[in-house]
């Protein structure tokens, strides 16, 4: 099971830090949030039990033989635009005095907050409001410093402060996110009770991803306005941040998850590296195959036959970095917004 252990440790260490230095530095000043932190929802931390646990179970078990489909092209070009939407978060100038310089952002876009957390395990994110598609972005940026590096690799497992029961997640990310989990919190609140009928899409792409993740199921636990109908989670080249029991707890609240991945991909292919951990991925995997064609693997739950299958392949090593960075032929990290796809 851990034939390619330690080479996958060192290429991801190698990978992790060539990355923080050559994306795009962002350091913006935190826009100034008062008031205090909304209490949890007793009936969304539970663990599933019962015959809805016994359900997830069985899922979890059929996710072995789900085998990969084609998407129609209107997904294709749907999960583009996605990726469009995120590229905004790498913008050096989109949170510079409210302007945004991208022509997407422009366009469409109000920018409602930017955060930026501590300066010993930083991550960029912004969050803007859509109109147009009664929508509001919460977005997060990948690894883009020494820093991230540190929060990436701290994968000890840590009980998950909300659910317990089992629940483990990845101790960085969490610790992370923590440091600027009020901030977004009152944020979103505030926008949400304001515009309760607007869709919420929370996205990150790499250390994003993960801290995405737990942000949108922080969301969850203490927003009345959100539930498993407007409430959607996206992450691209996503690493696996918590365990088994965890996945159960997500695909339980029924969240939309959408898990993008991307042929060889370095980060989102190493999960059996991470059975050590016992983490896995979660979400409805839709894996990319080149700027028109995608797979999907349609379960809640982390299957061998979308990128893990390219795992024992000696030969992923000669796109593994690439695939993380670019997709559908643009790199991820890029500001600079493609019109020609059509942001719908």
């Amino acid at each position: 099971m851990y034939k390619y252990y330690f080479v996958d440790c060192i290429i991801a260490l190698i990978f992790l830090v060539n990355t923080a230095c050559t994306l795009p530095t962002i350091l913006p000043t935190d826009s100034v949030i008062t008031g205090s932190l909304p209490a949890l929802i007793q009936d969304r931390i539970q663990m599933p039990s019962g015959n809805a646990l016994s359900s997830l179970e069985q899922e979890e078990k059929r996710s072995h033989d789900v085998k990969p489909e084609a998407v129609p092209q209107e997904t294709v070009s749907y999960l583009k635009s996605l990726i469009e939407i995120l590229k905004a978060v790498y913008c050096t100038s989109a949170s510079q005095d409210g302007e945004w310089k991208c022509a997407y952002c422009q366009k469409q876009t109000t920018l409602l907050l930017h955060f930026h957390s501590s300066i010993s395990n930083g991550f960029t994110g912004i969050v803007t409001r859509d109109d147009s598609k009664k929508t509001f972005y919460l977005l997060f940026a990948g690894t883009k410093s020494v820093q991230n590096v540190v929060t990436d690799l701290q994968y000890v497992p840590l009980p998950y402060p909300p659910v317990g029961q089992g629940t483990k997640i990845h101790k960085g990310m969490y610790d992370s996110y923590i440091t600027k989990q009020k901030t977004i919190q009152i944020a979103m609140l505030d926008e949400m009770s304001r515009y309760p009928e607007y869709q919420v899409v929370v996205m990150g792409h790499s250390l994003g991803a993960g801290i995405a993740t737990i942000a949108a199921f922080d969301l969850y636990q203490r927003n009345k306005f959100l539930n498993g109908n407007n409430l959607h989670l996206v992450t691209a080249g996503d690493p696996a941040i918590g365990n088994r029991e965890f996945s159960y707890y997500a695909a339980g609240t029924n969240i939309d998850i959408i898990r993008l991945t991307q042929k060889n991909d370095i980060v989102s292919g190493t999960s059996d590296t991470l059975k050590l951990t016992g983490f896995v991925h979660i979400g409805k995997e839709y894996w990319i195959q080149d700027a028109k064609s995608i797979l999907v693997c349609p379960s809640k739950f982390e299957t061998p036959n979308c990128i893990k299958s390219t795992t024992s392949n000696p030969l992923r090593l000669t796109t593994a970095f690439s695939d993380h960075l670019i997709y559908f032929d643009q790199r991820i990290s890029q500001c600079t917004i493609d019109e020609s796809l059509g942001v719908p």
